[in-house]
């Protein structure tokens, strides 16, 4: 198959096979691997700042059994996850990974909270454009989507899980006009359904006919791999390697991009300042912050 026909190829949450699972090594592998575009997940801490997280608390990729969103930025700073891996913010994310494209799993549980805290960030550095372009949502509850797009109206958001399913048996069942296919909107099919394969052009040719994308989700062998270029998906979402050549990653040497609200512009101090280092485009760590490097952080939600 010609180069030209290959599709987008998605992380999904970085290439973590020898990494932990969002986090800057994570990504770092992934653009190595040739991915064209980083989905993500994002939750809120208790003091207002995005974090990227899957579940709610950091159990399974080794940090403490304890809801992210009770603990402070400066907190999970201090948490040490497998391989002495660090959790990863968002601004720091975007900010490393400036030249790729995103998607953003703004994760139901506090998503008014977490869509406030990405509404700050983009009116402080002036990215509206920029995360209607680049990026990607997924949302689990439709009043979230609403709040998103009173301040990024012509933003993608990606079929929710209802309307991927709707549109899923339409096809199975050999009735795709039952589907409610949208122009432009981007759905995501599994390998299988009732043992039936779904990676086949016919059925992926039968979304694009209405105008819309198809998004091979999650292929879990090579063989499914395959399948998926063969039938001819716009978008490959997977935790494997993407079918071609590797290339070296290297961050952005523009400078610094973006920052976190300061807070004398916030004040309820949702973002608090950090001393940078001039030279870097990423925050630096002052001095008080190294200290507690030490210090055993405390989880407790006793006075909260």
């Amino acid at each position: 198959m010609n180069k030209q026909n290959f599709p987008q190829w998605i992380s999904h949450r970085g290439y973590y096979k020898h990494q932990v699972e969002n986090t800057l090594g994570a990504f770092d592998e992934a653009v190595n691997l040739g991915f064209d575009r980083l989905e993500t997940d994002l939750r809120i801490t208790k003091d207002g700042h995005i974090v990227l997280c899957h579940d709610n608390t950091l159990s399974r990729v080794g940090g403490p059994d304890v809801d992210v969103s009770t603990l402070t930025r400066s907190q999970l700073q201090d948490v040490r996850l497998r391989f002495h891996t660090r959790v990863m913010f968002f601004e720091d994310f975007c900010d490393r990974y400036a030249t790729s494209d995103w998607i953003f799993d703004i994760k139901p549980e506090h998503g008014e909270k977490t869509i406030q805290a990405l509404k700050e960030w983009a009116e402080y550095n002036g990215t509206h454009d920029l995360l209607t372009k680049q990026a990607w949502f997924l949302f689990w509850d439709k009043s979230h989507e609403a709040q998103l797009r009173e301040f990024l109206p012509r933003s993608q958001v990606l079929a929710d899980k209802k309307m991927c399913w709707r549109a899923g048996i339409s096809l199975y069942l050999g009735i795709p006009f039952l589907g409610g296919f949208k122009k432009n909107k981007i759905y995501s099919l599994i390998p299988k359904f009732g043992g039936r394969l779904l990676f086949k052009k016919k059925i992926v040719s039968k979304i694009q006919k209405y105008g819309a994308k198809a998004l091979a989700y999650l292929p879990s062998t090579e063989e499914e791999m395959q399948q998926s270029v063969e039938a001819g998906f716009d978008f490959v979402l997977t935790e494997l390697p993407p079918l071609r050549r590797r290339h070296f990653f290297t961050p952005s040497t523009q400078g610094e991009r973006f920052q976190r609200p300061s807070s004398s512009s916030h004040p309820r101090e949702k973002f608090s300042s950090e001393k940078r280092n001039t030279s870097s485009r990423y925050p630096q760590r002052d001095s008080s912050s190294a200290n507690s490097r030490n210090r055993r952080p405390s989880y407790s939600n006793k006075g909260r």
